[in-house]
């Protein structure tokens, strides 16, 4: 048992310091890029030009370096019992978000799975959720939606909020739409997204 434990206390230890020393690593690149801009990215600004969709963020050797632990970090966390895997999975890929959204995105489903696991703890159960689909929000609507049937009640009420707002924001309001008939089929009628997305709607399709 004592064995178990220091292995565990050992890699939350690992896993934190890589988490911290990646977003260290990001933070300062992102500051020295944007107190000594060059000539070269002064005349982008001027003329922008837009890098490929699949394009990856040049990496410095210290942040490559980081990634390296991150990885050793997730293979321990993928050992864990469900909580700490569900948690540690999550830390990792909100430390890829800037830098590997593709991986991110993977990392987060796996952290969602992995709290559906959790077994005689509703209360960290919904918070393990509620934070992993509104960190992945951003990243992929579809993958939130997707998860949607398989989270609790409570969680699946206040992410599908968010997910109605970004389709409203983004003018597709008949994805909208289906995302409110389909939420009236697993739970009760969303009485609040559907006034607020009424409201948005122009004139002919409210009327």
């Amino acid at each position: 048992m004592k064995v178990t434990t220091f292995r565990i206390s050992t890699c939350a230890v690992l896993l934190c310091c890589a988490c911290l020393s990646f977003g260290q690593q990001e933070t300062a690149s992102q500051t020295q890029s944007e107190a000594k801009p060059s000539p070269r990215a002064a005349s982008l600004k001027r003329s922008p030009v837009k890098p490929p969709a699949d394009a990856k963020p040049k990496l410095t050797e210290e942040q490559k370096a980081a990634l390296q632990i991150l990885e050793t970090a997730e293979g321990s966390a993928r050992g864990f019992e469900a909580p700490m895997r569900s948690y540690s999975l999550f830390q990792i890929a909100s430390s890829l978000t800037n830098t590997d959204q593709k991986k991110a995105r993977s990392i987060f489903n796996d952290a969602f799975t992995a709290s559906l696991e959790v077994r005689d703890d509703d209360d960290t159960k919904e918070r393990l959720q509620q934070e992993v689909l509104r960190t992945l929000l951003p990243l992929s609507i579809t993958d939130v939606e997707q998860a949607l049937p398989q989270a609790e009640p409570k969680v699946r009420k206040e992410v599908s909020q968010g997910i109605i707002s970004a389709y409203t924001s983004k003018k597709e309001y008949g994805k909208a739409i289906d995302l409110i008939y389909q939420l009236t089929g697993w739970d009760e009628f969303p009485y609040g997204s559907a006034t607020a997305l009424m409201s948005a709607l122009p004139a002919e399709m409210s009327s």
